[in-house]
């Protein structure tokens, strides 16, 4: 008698319940559970007074309730569904009110839901679904503030939906489903922000869907067929971001179809009702992994986009759709009544009524259909060619464009994606700035960006290339991947600095005077001579620098875009919040020792330099310093028609010396002396972009983002203009130029969306704008070539005067990097031989 807990759950147990269990009086869970248990719940049990769980689904248990449960007051869990229970459900059970779970679904309940059981404050989860109940619902369970879940399907309930039921606002799975409620849906609704799941089809419920539900961002199942709504599809549903089925048939919904931007959409069915316009590409890039498509019987016209995941098509009596259905994945159709035509085979149907969904519910069980209701669909290669257009639901008076076709647009998509790669990896090698192809790249790949709708599958990994070389993994890979290549590739550039710096020290006992140094860098350098120019030999720290400022964008965009899918999709992925963590992390700390390290370092050279430029001591030869070349223009003496072009061209002088140069002076090279700070900016402005173009949601988003993005661009295109920060006055220019080609591109992408001008149109700029980048970025890597071939001139004895005025600079040879090479190989072999012996 002492036992508190009775489970048999999960067994094959059959026979009733013996009245005897009532013995166990202070028991505290029952639960019999999924077994073949018959005949009665014996009214004895209500002895178990503080019992809190009673569990007796999925059996054959039979009769009705007795009303002497009312004393189980302690009840916490009440669960009976899935038996043969009759009758009605007492109203005294609602001295139960600590209740949290009443479960009495798929059983033969009638009559009505008693108002008493308003008193229930806990309840946070009632299903009476697939009973006979009938009535109306009661308002008073207004008062269960805490449900989660309410479940009244198939039953015979009328009347209308109780908008007192909106302070259930922490509600995410409701279900009308099945029943004749009338009336409309309450906009006092919206107040349920966390709904995730929504079911009131085949009732009566007429006019249109609030607006005001655009508040369920977190909503992924919404079902209103067969009912009467009227009205449009609303816009502002495009905040469904985690949508995943909607389903909204047979009704009286009139329009076009809004450019929702539900990038988790795999059903979407809208059957029998009476819209109409085009179904335009754009929807690929807005729900890119839809699989199931119904919108037979309406009044659709043009042609369908080519869903790379699409398996089930309904598209039957819409008489003005055409063109070829070109959907590499698609494997049951019906296609009768229109002028759609087959590019590849697929079961061809044509239903007598209704549509696919009719006879093959969720368009899945498609075996049952391959050979029925079987129709012919003329080969495209056997019909006359059509014009296909397509219209923007964003602007409804516009003209309709042509769409250009998918192979051509591909081609420029994979096109512009291998110029830009090519451009970004040439600049980092080379030790030029690769922003200006990355932006190009994170502009034309923005979500708010129509650009990349034919093809979405196989350019998406094409044009991450150019931010990171694991693009291919996924976007928060990307973000983990770049930022352990960031950190691997320091610890093994640091590393051999080291192992070379301690070889070194002994074959030299020249040691530099020790003297008060404000930075780091400058105190480990100040330590041994050989230090200088082993960071020299390696690069070091120029090649790290070049790496990192090569993927931190990579790291940037990833994280925005994962952060942004998981606002929108609610979705709680561990690996997404170690990508965003050790992304900011790696691009937060990277900046800071950019600034922090590197180029406080070389300011405080600078300062040095203007402190002791009369002394010739070897201190004062080591530190970095710009140098004004002697006279630019004397190569021009001799041509007079051209000594602007010369000034403009070449640079007006270079940094020195040169061990200094190459390894810690990369980040300033490129700028002249008074003007160094400006190196921030480029790398500053990617990063921006890059954050502005890795998320959109509505249209208005998107036009803020995009706005923005071109107040950016043409804001630090104005600052390379005016300031003219670069050594030469031609690469100040064609930076300004490179942005001012991205602020284009931006706004072609900008009015594409909006419908104002074909994707065609972004897809040739991108093109054009890639290859003028690549163009210009070949000058920004030449030029230390030529300036370095003009000083070589000078020296031996051309009239070209390029060089440095009295400042003595060893130049940094390459038999001196292969010998560092060679010293690095033959200490490590050394090593590696003592650990085996």
């Amino acid at each position: 008698t002492q036992l508190h807990k009775f489970d048999i759950s999960s067994n094959k147990f059959s026979g009733t319940l013996p009245a005897s269990l009532s013995n166990f009086t202070h028991l505290l869970q029952f639960d019999v559970s999924d077994n073949n248990l018959s005949g009665t719940l014996p009214p004895e049990f209500a002895q178990w007074t503080g019992l809190q769980i009673l569990n007796a689904s999925y059996n054959n248990i039979s009769g009705e309730l007795s009303s002497d449960f009312a004393a189980l007051t302690q009840l916490h869990k009440f669960d009976i569904s899935s038996n043969k229970f009759s009758g009605t459900l007492p109203a005294c059970f609602s001295n139960w009110t600590r209740l949290s779970l009443f479960d009495v679904s798929f059983n033969r309940v009638t009559g009505t839901l008693p108002p008493e059981y308003g008193k229930m404050k806990a309840i946070n989860y009632f299903f009476v679904s697939n009973n006979l109940l009938s009535g109306t619902l009661p308002s008073n369970y207004s008062l269960w503030s805490g449900l989660l879940r309410f479940k009244v399907g198939f039953n015979n309930f009328t009347g209308t939906l109780p908008e007192a039921y909106s302070s259930w606002s922490g509600a995410f799975e409701i279900v009308f489903e099945n029943n004749s409620f009338a009336g409309t849906l309450p906009v006092s609704y919206s107040s349920w922000i966390k709904m995730d799941s929504f079911s009131a089809q085949y009732n009566s419920i007429g006019g249109g869907l609030p607006d005001a539900y655009g508040s369920w961002s977190a909503i992924r199942i919404f079902s209103m067929e067969r009912n009467q709504l009227s009205g449009t599809l609303p816009s502002n549903y495009t905040h469904w971001k985690g949508m995943m089925r909607f389903r909204a048939s047979w009704n009286n919904l009139s329009g076009t179809l809004p450019a929702w931007n539900m990038p988790n959409l795999t059903l979407f069915f809208v059957s029998g009702n009476s819209l109409s316009g085009n179904v335009g590409n754009y929807f690929i890039s807005q729900m890119p992994a839809l699989i199931s498509f119904a919108i037979s019987h309406n009044n659709f016209s043009g042609s369908l986009p080519p869903w790379p995941l699409m398996t089930a098509l309904d598209a039957q009596n819409n008489t003005q759709l055409s063109g070829g259905l070109e959907m590499p994945s698609l494997y049951i159709a019906s296609t009768c009544a229109t002028r759609l035509c087959s590019v590849k085979p697929f079961f061809a149907k044509c239903f007598p009524s209704g549509g696919m969904e009719e006879y093959a519910p969720e368009l899945t069980n498609y075996t049952s259909l391959s050979t029925k209701y079987v129709t012919n669909v003329p080969s495209c290669a056997s019909t006359p060619p059509s014009t296909v257009t397509t219209a923007s639901p964003h602007s409804a008076g516009a003209a309709n464009d042509s769409i250009s076709t998918p192979l051509s647009a591909s081609f420029s998509l994979k096109a512009t994606a291998s110029i830009a790669t090519v451009a970004a990896g040439a600049s980092a090698v080379s030790g030029a700035d690769p922003t200006d192809a990355q932006m190009l790249v994170s502009i034309l790949t923005s979500p708010c960006t129509c650009t990349a709708a034919t093809a979405p599958i196989d350019a998406s990994s094409t044009w991450q290339l150019a931010l990171s070389p694991f693009s291919f993994l996924g976007l928060s890979w990307v973000a983990i991947g770049n930022s352990l290549l960031c950190c691997v590739f320091l610890c093994a550039h640091s590393a051999c600095v080291w192992f070379l710096v301690r070889a070194r020290r002994g074959r030299s006992r020249h040691q530099t005077a020790t003297s008060a140094h404000t930075t780091f860098v400058g105190s480990w350098l100040a330590r041994n001579d050989p230090r200088r120019s082993v960071l020299a030999q390696l690069r070091f720290p120029n090649l790290t620098v070049s790496l990192v400022l090569l993927l931190n964008p990579g790291i940037v965009r990833a994280v925005t875009s994962v952060i942004a899918a998981t606002v929108s999709t609610s979705n709680d992925d561990g690996l997404v919040a170690v990508a965003s963590i050790y992304g900011v992390t790696v691009v937060g700390c990277s900046l800071a020792a950019l600034e922090l390290v590197v180029y406080r370092h070389i300011r405080a050279e600078l300062s040095a330099h203007c402190e002791h430029r009369n002394e010739r001591t070897q201190q004062c030869r080591d530190r970095i310093q710009f140098v004004k070349h002697h006279d630019v223009s004397s190569w021009a003496s001799s041509c007079r028609a051209f000594p602007l072009v010369v000034r403009v061209l070449l640079p007006a002088g270079m940094w020195s010396p040169d061990r200094a140069r190459k390894s810690y002076g990369g980040i300033v090279s490129a700028f002249s002396g008074r003007k160094h700070r400006a190196w921030c900016v480029l790398p500053l402005t990617n990063l921006v972009l890059q954050i502005l173009n890795g998320f959109g949601e509505s249209s208005t988003t998107c036009n803020a983002l995009q706005s923005l993005t071109m107040i950016v661009l043409a804001c630090v295109a104005t600052f390379f203009a005016v300031v003219k920060p670069h050594r030469a006055l031609l690469a100040s220019y064609l930076t300004c130029a490179s942005l001012l080609l991205s602020c284009v591109v931006t706004l072609l992408a900008m009015l594409c969306r909006l419908g104002s001008i074909d994707r065609s149109a972004v897809d040739g700029f991108g093109v054009f704008a890639s290859v003028a980048m690549m163009m210009m970025k070949a000058y920004h890597i030449a030029l230390p070539w030529v300036e370095a071939w003009l000083m070589a001139r000078n020296e031996a004895g051309n009239a070209v005067d390029l060089s440095l005025p009295s400042h003595e600079d060893i130049p940094l040879r390459r038999k001196d990097q292969r010998q560092a090479l060679r010293d690095l190989i033959e200490l490590i072999t050394s090593q590696a031989r003592r650990c085996v012996r």
